[in-house]
């Protein structure tokens, strides 16, 4: 299965987009799950909700999580789990590309700012492309504090 998270703030109707269309291709031969949030596309080839009081579960069971560039990253880094960020356009400053490119630099991240890159991503994410991350020990503190 794949995950697909766009945050609870901002719309991220191209990533919703995207995804359902290469679910109704079937470009992974698995499932794909949507967290839509505030987006106003609904999802026609894939199973969707807005919120849920926690996502942590369908990033265990996901063979790959597709993402914004938000504190999510860092949780799915601390995971050690197969990803793809894109950062969502909407994003004030840039400030999720920022965080892409600076921690794309430290460590090998799967990232795109074109979301028309994303399906060889997703399939390097798929063979389970884990990023080698040892992270600094205040990780726990800041992933805790974003996620309070």
């Amino acid at each position: 299965m794949i995950f697909v998270t766009t945050g609870t703030t901002m719309p991220f109707d191209e990533l919703i987009q995207e995804m359902d269309r290469l679910a109704a291709e079937n470009a992974f031969n698995q499932s794909i799950i949507c967290q839509t949030g505030t987006s106003s596309i609904v999802p026609s080839h894939c199973e969707h909700f807005k919120f849920r009081p926690t996502i942590d579960d369908l990033i265990e069971q996901a063979d790959a999580v597709i993402t914004h560039g938000g504190s999510t990253v860092l949780k799915l880094l601390k995971m050690r789990r197969p990803f793809v960020a894109v950062p969502n356009p909407r994003g004030a400053d840039d400030h999720q590309g920022e965080l892409l490119e600076a921690l794309g630099q430290e460590v090998g991240l799967l990232w795109t700012r074109d979301i028309g890159n994303l399906k060889p991503l997703i399939h390097k994410a798929l063979t389970n492309h884990v990023v080698d991350f040892d992270p600094p020990c205040f990780i726990d503190d800041l992933v805790g504090y974003l996620n309070a």
